[in-house]
């Protein structure tokens, strides 16, 4: 039996956490749909080096570390963004679909105290 390939790649902008796209969906709309729109795209350009290498149809394990500076943001608030990664993998072609026929499990780690950066590891199951 062959191991499980895995592949990583690192988001060193700072994505939006649920408050703010929370705020931005109260003020207009239009905002939170640009706010989607811009931060699935940058996801999408961290992750289009990953395309072809992995077999985009099949169901993949989601490893997100997020090193974030500080702990004024609580862990839930700060998962949303997985959103913007999720639908980044998908707009970049690594993935067929972020539905549960491509997605067998998402787990999250937090380190505090460093510079801000998100650590994404695919596995192939």
């Amino acid at each position: 039996m062959t191991e499980p390939r895995s592949f990583c790649f690192s988001i060193t902008v700072k994505l939006p956490n649920l408050n703010e796209y929370i705020l931005a969906e109260r003020t207009n709309r239009y905002v939170a749909a640009e706010m989607k729109k811009k931060y699935t795209g940058i996801c999408k350009m961290f992750a289009l080096p990953l395309r072809g290498k992995l077999n985009k149809d099949k169901q993949h394990s989601l490893a997100i570390g997020w090193n974030l500076e500080n702990k004024k943001v609580d862990p839930d608030n700060i998962c949303f963004a997985q959103k913007f990664i999720l639908d980044g993998l998908v707009s970049a072609g690594v993935l067929a679909n972020d539905g549960a026929n491509q997605i067998g499990s998402i787990h999250h780690n937090f380190t505090y105290g460093g510079k801000y950066c998100i650590n994404v590891m695919l596995t192939e199951l």
